[in-house]
């Protein structure tokens, strides 16, 4: 049990720093397009299930705007780790 309970951690600390770096990353990107927070821009996540295993998508959203066509994605494999 405790080497599980210690994979899980190994697991869910991985998949946290990956997902700053792509919520770094969108932020990054999002502000090189101009698009703010103060002008109502914020960062929407969605999670998609394939056959490879799951996605972590981020990626801009406005209410009354287009988005652009810029994101990222998170692979979580079969096993668990992100990639």
């Amino acid at each position: 049990m405790l080497v599980m309970q210690n994979q899980d951690e190994v697991l869910s600390a991985a998949l946290r720093a990956r997902l700053a770096e792509a919520r770094a990353d969108v932020v990054a990107r999002m502000k090189a397009h101009g698009l703010s927070e103060k002008d109502g821009w914020r960062i929407h996540e969605e999670m998609r299930s394939t056959r490879d295993g799951t996605q972590w998508v981020l990626r801009p959203v406005h209410i009354h705007r287009d988005a652009p066509g810029l994101e990222a994605v998170v692979i979580i494999d079969a096993a668990g780790c992100p990639e």
